[in-house]
């Protein structure tokens, strides 16, 4: 099992790290990138997807 730091919040020097709802978004995006990605082997198809997601 992955250790992610969302998943159980890890100790700093600073205090407590607060875990972090932007971490479960991240990682959703990441996989569904990379699925599109292995999907069509088609870089430009990722770059479509990022300019429509910036253009909203």
């Amino acid at each position: 099992m992955n250790n992610y730091d969302y998943i159980k919040p890890q100790k700093t020097s600073g205090g407590n790290k607060k875990e972090s709802p932007h971490k479960f978004i991240e990682t959703a995006v990441e996989a569904m990138i990379g699925a599109i990605y292995l999907e069509t082997k088609d870089l430009n198809e990722i770059n479509k997807l990022l300019d429509s997601w910036t253009k909203l």
